[in-house]
């Protein structure tokens, strides 16, 4: 298992620390065949930093009867894509969530991408193609939870 925590470094550095352990992976155990990759993103969105100050200002519409359900939320799901790819998102409100809560958090995004059951993995190069898709599925899950509106305002040119 490899994991970074702390600030998000951006792909271009967690990428390349992802390669060298792949590759030392495969120099210690040569026929190594890969059954089970996970890449989990956790952001703790922040009305200072992120502009988020409750759910409503997320991408996400839930409703019960027709009743717009409350700024209290946890909300979970799984979706897959292809044969080779899940992902599990699980959303709350910083009053439903555990653990090491930054201050000014106000939604926990925490977005799961991993391998189906069938996946086979022989080489670093399977390796690094179900990364690259699973970055990129990782990345459109959030965006999407977060919706344009706060995505246009976050964004870096």
């Amino acid at each position: 298992m490899y994991s970074r925590r702390g600030n998000y470094s951006g792909w271009g550095v967690f990428g390349k620390a992802l390669d060298r352990v792949i590759d030392h992976l495969y120099r210690v155990i040569p026929n190594v065949h890969v059954s089970r990759i996970g890449l989990r993103y956790i952001n703790a969105l922040r009305s200072d930093l992120h502009g988020i100050n409750d759910i409503d200002d997320m991408d996400i519409s839930i409703s019960v009867a027709g009743t717009k359900t409350s700024k209290s939320l946890n909300l979970n799901f799984r979706t897959t894509t292809g044969t080779n790819l899940e992902t599990m998102s699980r959303i709350a409100s910083v009053d439903l969530a555990q653990g090491s809560i930054p201050e000014n958090a106000t939604v926990i995004v925490d977005i799961d991408v991993y391998t189906g059951e069938s996946f086979q993995a022989k080489s670093t190069a399977d390796v690094r193609a179900w990364l690259a898709n699973a970055h990129e599925t990782e990345k459109q899950h959030f965006f999407n939870a977060l919706g344009k509106k706060a995505t246009e305002r976050l964004r870096e040119d």
